[in-house]
């Protein structure tokens, strides 16, 4: 197995844009969901991506699972490790599997999807990436998932965190392979927001039988404007309410300047604690 290698469900091409397979496990409208929170999708693709990643490891293989980095709201990536872990207990008996969690110290000023790739290497630095003290990838092999590669600057960043952290192999995972648009990063965003560009689509989503909500939620709530915010306060669960704000607390997102006024209005909305 090399050093670091790559697979994926789906991949976008230009020239005309497109997402191939056109059709299949994968479409705009579910990966727009899951970004979002919809688990059953994210459910959906653990396991397939399970599927394709289990040829390429031995029958009684080692193997560490791990997504994005995050510190207390989760990405959606983080939901693929579950249902990914299952599987590929599943389809290799023999095998260990276990996740772990990379934990990452700073936040993003604003959405990465819509950041250049010089502007996404510097709201990553390596140093924000920690990986448990632990950890010991000793004779293992480890699989890193994510939504989706474009720059593939997350893709080198974690590979660096990994190997001085002594981990011989990784694999990467990827919901959809974009690296084909790397000079056009914002297509990103427009992937995430495919079926979700409305609130009330957002406020659909969050009424799905298996939502979870992550980051991308949280961050898209501070960044609404003021009667919209009002709107999802009314229109959601009121844990969900609850849920935004205590993770806008514990992710200190008060203090990034992207978020800053609109997490000072949803704390006077939903309260910490309340």
């Amino acid at each position: 197995m090399p050093k670091a290698a790559a697979l994926s469900l789906a991949t976008i091409e230009l020239d005309p844009l497109r997402l191939v397979p056109p059709t299949g496990v994968v479409n705009l409208a579910e990966y727009s969901r899951f970004k979002y929170g919809d688990t059953a999708v994210a459910g959906h693709y653990g396991r397939y991506l399970a599927d394709a990643i289990a040829p390429s490891l031995p029958a009684s293989a080692r193997v560490l699972v791990t997504a994005s980095g995050y510190h207390a709201a989760p990405p959606a990536a983080a939901f693929l490790v579950p249902p990914l872990c299952r599987r590929l207990g599943e389809l290799l008996p023999h095998a260990h599997v276990e996740s772990f969690k990379v934990e990452r110290s700073n936040v993003t000023n604003g959405d990465y999807a819509t950041l250049s790739q010089a502007e996404r290497y510097r709201a990553l630095p390596k140093e924000a990436l920690r990986v448990p003290a632990d950890f010991d990838p000793t004779d293992a092999l480890v699989v890193a998932v994510d939504d989706v590669r474009v720059s593939g600057v997350h893709e080198s960043v974690m590979d660096a965190v990994l190997r001085e952290a002594g981990a011989p192999h990784v694999l990467h995972g990827y919901v959809i392979d974009a690296f084909a648009a790397r000079e056009h990063p914002e297509l990103e965003a427009e992937l995430n927001s495919a079926a979700v560009r409305s609130l009330d689509a957002l406020i659909a989503v969050t009424r799905a039988p298996h939502f979870e909500p992550n980051s991308r939620l949280c961050k898209r709530v501070l960044q609404l404007s003021e009667s919209e915010m009002h709107r999802f306060v009314r229109g959601v669960a009121p844990d969900l309410a609850a849920w935004v704000a205590a993770m806008a607390e514990r992710d200190h997102l008060a203090t990034v300047p992207a978020y800053r006024e609109g997490a000072a209005r949803y704390a006077s909305l939903v309260p910490l604690g309340a």
